[in-house]
């Protein structure tokens, strides 16, 4: 009989229906975060950042510069003259414990 399906099967299509609806919410969601900041044409800032600890402090500095790529949240007023003044805050870099696995 063809219209027969195991319960089993029927349980083996709704997980993988929600395995792929989980990957749907799972891509909506990265494609959110991803538009949620994006580069504004035209704006540039610029300046000198002093880092605390400096790398020199570390037992590991080797006496070059340090390669980092990260990121810093701002939220405040630009004052007209375009400048900010930025208080100490933290400064975010991708590790291998947050990095997304695809």
């Amino acid at each position: 009989n063809t219209n027969d399906e195991s319960p089993a099967n029927d349980e083996s299509k709704a997980d993988e229906d929600s395995h792929e609806n989980n990957e749907s919410k799972n891509s909506e969601s990265q494609n959110k975060s991803e538009q949620k900041y994006k580069a504004v044409p035209g704006l540039r800032v610029c300046g000198t950042l002093q880092f605390t600890p400096a790398p020199n402090t570390s037992p590991s500095f080797n006496g070059n510069p340090r390669f980092i790529t990260g990121t810093i949240q701002l939220s405040g007023y630009v004052m007209p003259d375009g400048t900010f003044n930025l208080e100490p805050s933290e400064f975010y870099m991708q590790t291998n414990a947050n990095k997304c696995e695809k």
